[in-house]
């Protein structure tokens, strides 16, 4: 029987032995969980793209995308990695995307938490179910996570990306780093120019040309 809350406890009571495990005994480099406030403009995406390409250039490596949303299930995860990583590879990236995770089945959130823990501490994932399974090969693994908009309920709207990690995927929580791109970006004088016609609405869009007051 799967208790998240009781996987919860047990992760905080032995988090550095879980992190020993996972990082030392097998090749997993990273687990990086990238989130923000928004769910798009950020940086997130880009952040990750940059880590992924680094990944890609190095000799026999393999990088792919995964998302997760509310029609997924443990099989199609599985049917996904299966394709994406055909292979054994020296460096492997791993990028999971959460997305549009507002309704789906039952417990779909307990799934996705199990999905992870078996991921990370037994290095494969097997499907009941379907019958099918992924294990990781050998090689060197960085896993990147992106969370979208936070799939809360009315009383957790108020939590921060640690704390939602906590309650619902803990092995995340305890073995990832949770970090926020820089929103900080360079704009040079032809950008400075052209956003002098532009209009900025409240929902973070520039789309149309800006219209100055005149008085009558």
């Amino acid at each position: 029987f799967w208790d998240d809350q009781a996987l919860g406890v047990l992760a905080i009571q032995t988090n550095e032995s879980f992190k020993n495990q996972i990082f030392n005994r097998h090749h997993v480099e990273s687990v990086s969980v990238v989130s923000s406030g928004a769910s798009c403009g950020t940086g997130k995406t880009r952040h990750i793209r940059e880590e992924l390409d680094k990944i890609r250039h190095q000799d026999d490596s393999q990088v792919a995308s995964v998302n997760i949303h509310q029609g997924t299930t443990i099989a199609s995860l599985v049917d996904a990695l299966a394709r994406k990583f055909p292979r054994s590879a020296q460096s492997n990236g791993l990028h999971i995307s959460f997305t549009h995770m507002f309704g789906g089945e039952d417990n779909l959130l307990g799934r996705i938490s199990q999905f992870f823990w078996s991921l990370l501490v037994l290095r494969g994932v097997y499907d009941s179910t379907s019958g099918k399974s992924f294990h990781l090969g050998g090689g060197h693994w960085h896993f990147f996570v992106e969370l979208q908009a936070l799939p809360t309920n009315a009383e957790e709207e108020t939590l921060s990306a640690k704390e939602w990690l906590e309650q619902c995927i803990p092995i995340l929580a305890h073995c990832g780093s949770v970090m926020e791109p820089s929103t900080d970006f360079i704009v040079d004088e032809e950008a400075r120019r052209v956003s002098m016609y532009l209009r900025a609405y409240d929902l973070g869009t520039i789309n149309r040309k800006f219209e100055p007051y005149h008085h009558k």
